[in-house]
């Protein structure tokens, strides 16, 4: 179905429905405009309505086509959702959207640039294989939920979500032994002490204030044992994916165990399926899926483009106060306006890490870096001493998923500090002891030229899980 309006439809429904801008006028949000008033009036505190529960998307499918219908596009024929025409128009109101949270938010800190330290938590060195790490979990869990419900009954109006029946709480044995197999097949060391979500979980809020009072919260329960990604204030995702994640080193007795906690707006993630973080992940696997066939490019700007415009509805649906804040508290004591708190970006490159790969890529200049997949992809690779490119579609993807969901976006400088200590703790050129943060390995297809350097994990996961004796050989 193709979504058509006429200017003059959209002004008069617009007052209706929400606020987006004037779109048939102008791409700019206004700085004295609704939207801004309305986020004004979050801080403040001056919303009429009050709601303690976080409200579920009862009908989350009808007000995303709503809200399609401002937009010229239509539904894709190979992905199957609606793409926008205008994606210039999409990402300048997420980027306004965007950078309006955030000035609520403040600084969320500390984050893996002013502690590095952070980039060499470990799982216990007493776990071996995945039934340890799993039992560590079952050991924690109840515990960890436990704290966690904790801190969000403190902020009037959050809830924590692990899961129908807490199921989600940890992860299973057989994504456990998944994952390690993953990371084995891909030449790393140790791979038990490197998972890194064993515990995990999600705070829900409604409204910027409520996550800050989280985020303190949380530094709050485990001084100097977490760091923070925020991604309302790092460079951009191309999916226009936005929350802050949280990765913890949780210690009760003998045991450390690496857990995520990740924060998100009711409007973002609601607990449920139907909504539009669960609703963007579909069109990530259905875009992956996709990658492999020639107008690969193409594929991957679409599927882009229906991603953001989901993550857009949600964020209006923040900008309206649609689901109100409770009564106000005091703002907690980190916000600041301390620039230096903020992600530093190098001119030339954006730096991701997570605990299982060092990325840089070039960063996105407007709408530019939306029309094409990462070509400019790079994984550091510990055997060359260089930062080496990844040029398939699929694995970039793949990487770049994986980066949005538990990565952090990091300096020049902190990368070159990880950099640093990695090669003085391996001590030899070989990949033996290289702490399992990079992919170590060329690959060679016997058939076909170099497929892969540091893309282990993207290769086993999602090439048909080939191995060396497919074909494939270690060079």
């Amino acid at each position: 179905m193709v979504f058509e309006i006429s200017c003059r439809k959209f002004l008069k429904d617009l007052a209706n429905f929400l606020f987006l801008g004037s779109v048939c006028l102008s791409p700019v949000l206004a700085k004295n405009s609704r939207m801004q008033n309305n986020l004004n009036n979050m801080a403040d505190g001056n919303l009429s309505a009050h709601r303690e529960d976080i409200e579920l998307y009862l009908n989350f499918f009808t007000d995303l086509n709503k809200f399609y219908s401002f937009y010229d596009g239509k539904n894709d024929n190979q992905t199957g959702y609606f793409v926008p025409a205008n994606i210039e128009l999409i990402y300048t109101q997420w980027s306004g959207n965007r950078s309006d949270i955030q000035i609520l938010l403040g600084t969320v800190s500390p984050t893996l640039d002013s502690f590095s330290e952070a980039a060499f938590w470990k799982n216990s060195a007493s776990y071996n294989t995945a039934s340890d790490l799993f039992s560590a979990a079952e050991r924690n869990v109840n515990e960890f939920t436990t704290m966690f419900r904790n801190i969000s009954s403190q902020v009037p109006g959050a809830q924590v979500s692990f899961g129908p029946g807490d199921q989600f709480a940890m992860k299973s044995l057989n994504s456990l032994e998944d994952k390690i197999q993953r990371m084995t097949d891909a030449g790393r060391t140790n791979p038990v002490q490197w998972v890194s979500d064993a515990l995990r979980g999600t705070i829900i809020v409604n409204t910027p204030t409520q996550m800050a009072q989280v985020v303190s919260l949380l530094n709050k329960n485990f001084p100097g044992k977490i760091i923070f990604s925020n991604k309302f204030n790092e460079a951009p995702y191309k999916t226009g994916y936005v929350g802050v994640h949280g990765g913890i080193l949780y210690q009760n007795a003998d045991d450390s165990i690496l857990a995520e906690m990740q924060v998100h707006f009711s409007n973002v993630m609601d607990g449920g399926m139907d909504c539009p973080k669960e609703y963007a992940h579909g069109m990530y696997e259905k875009t992956r899926a996709l990658a492999g066939q020639p107008d690969a490019a193409s594929v991957v700007a679409r599927g882009n483009a229906a991603q953001m415009i989901v993550y857009l509805f949600a964020m209006n649906r923040i900008a309206k106060g649609i689901i109100p804040q409770p009564d106000p508290t005091t703002a907690p004591l980190f916000l600041n306006n301390d620039e230096s708190l903020s992600v530093a970006h190098d001119s030339q490159y954006v730096y991701r890490y997570d605990s299982s790969m060092l990325t840089r890529s070039a960063p996105i200049n407007g709408t530019q870096g939306f029309f094409a997949p990462l070509t400019t992809l790079e994984v550091f690779n510990l055997t060359t001493n260089a930062w080496t490119p990844i040029t398939d579609p699929e694995i970039q993807l793949v990487y770049e998923n994986m980066l949005e969901e538990s990565g952090d976006t990091i300096s020049e400088n902190t990368a070159n500090q990880i950099i640093q200590a990695l090669i003085l703790t391996r001590g030899t050129n070989s990949c033996e002891g290289a702490s399992g943060f990079f992919e170590c390995n060329w690959y060679w297809f016997l058939g076909g030229g170099l497929v892969a350097t540091a893309a282990g994990v993207a290769i086993f996961q999602w090439k048909s899980r080939i191995s060396l004796s497919d074909g494939f050989q270690r060079i």
